[in-house]
């Protein structure tokens, strides 16, 4: 183990057991940052799972039970004999109201996607092919910071492009910050 590893996994082995400890390390054995786990997906925590499993059960009847009650009540004759029916004429003002005030809703609702999707086509077709997205110059710093690395490493432009196989040896490889590192000596970093 090297330094640099010591010190996060020592935090480790004092934060908890070794149960928490596989849960802080990525596949390739790197300590993950801010790495969010949740007890219900892991084995055990009954209690948990019973406690959602009800909540979410509640919290649909909650939402369902109206919708439910309107359906029974717009019926001629109850669907669900031991569910609230009320009379015709008590129903009638608030199922007129729902109606009305759900259709008002379905064409508002259907008028702006119908706005936006009318206003994204445009902005596709006509306005984001005109606009540039990047910094041009910035761009071509970095293509030429690339291409600088790629003729360093894997010979000049006109070999690359016309071999037809090319075996990478290991110490070819590209580290994950090397780019980085290449963009901020370039004097063009990403960030």
């Amino acid at each position: 183990m090297t330094d640099e590893t010591a010190e996060p996994v020592e935090q480790l082995e004092s934060a908890g057991s070794m149960e928490s400890q596989e849960y802080t390390k990525s596949s390739d054995g790197r300590d993950v940052q801010d790495f969010v786990q949740d007890d219900y997906y892991a084995d055990g925590h009954t209690f948990l799972k019973v406690r959602e499993f009800v909540t979410a059960i509640f919290l649909w009847f909650i939402l369902l039970a109206p919708i439910f009650i309107l359906i029974n009540s717009l019926a001629p004759t109850p669907i669900w004999p031991w569910l609230y029916h009320w009379d015709w004429s008590d129903g009638w003002d608030l199922s007129v109201y729902i109606t009305i005030g759900t259709a008002i809703g379905f064409v508002v609702v259907l008028a702006f996607s119908i706005y936006f999707l009318v206003r994204n086509n445009i902005f596709e077709k006509h306005v984001y092919p005109s606009r540039k997205n990047y910094d041009y110059d910035s761009m071509l710093k970095r293509k030429a910071v690339l291409e600088a690395m790629y003729a360093e490493r894997f010979g000049p432009d006109e070999e690359r492009v016309s071999a037809m196989y090319y075996a990478v040896e290991g110490e070819q490889n590209i580290p994950e910050d090397l780019v980085d590192k290449l963009f901020d000596e370039g004097g063009c970093p990403i960030r």
